[in-house]
């Protein structure tokens, strides 16, 4: 058998060393995708209580909005939000609650169909679903189904900007 003498001074002493070097070198590495792990788990759980916070969000402005609780739409309602009504008129939110005050418009029901979808960009969340909606709006009574995309923005808490 022919055998290979390392010479002492030569880089990698023992097959023992040379393993440990390699394994060093990736730590690092290793170490960075164990917590890019953590932080996407971190994430996803941040992401899920985010979804659920729009999704109470929204139930509270549906609730309101039957009720005419003029207060709480006012508090659910950022101040420069839009609203888009049945009827395609574009309102501000002074506009809606003083259609809602006069009793222009009125809902009777807000009936959401399965498969809401949520999507929260960091402080800002996006909602679609299919939604039917019975009431009066500007005067007329009537019943409508169309898509619903809404738009919400947080700052202390998560507000209407875009209905």
């Amino acid at each position: 058998a022919i055998g290979l003498a390392l010479p002492a001074s030569s880089r990698y002493q023992t097959a023992k060393e040379f393993n440990m070097k390699r394994c060093i070198r990736h730590l690092p590495i290793a170490i960075f995708l164990l917590l890019a792990t953590f932080g996407e788990s971190a994430d996803r759980q941040q992401n899920s209580d985010s979804k659920r916070e729009v999704w109470e969000a929204l139930q509270n402005y549906e609730t309101a909005f039957i009720k005419r609780d003029v207060a709480a739409l006012e508090k659910i309602w950022a101040d420069d939000s839009v609203f888009v009504n049945a009827s395609g008129e574009a309102l501000t939110k002074e506009q809606n609650l003083a259609k809602i005050k006069s009793g222009a418009t009125e809902l009777d029901t807000i009936i959401e169909e399965d498969g809401m979808m949520v999507r929260v960009y960091q402080n800002s969340a996006v909602t679609t679903t299919p939604v039917t909606i019975k009431g009066q709006y500007s005067g007329q009574y009537g019943e409508r189904t169309l898509p619903k995309y809404t738009r919400l923005g947080k700052r202390s808490r998560w507000l209407a900007i875009s209905l």
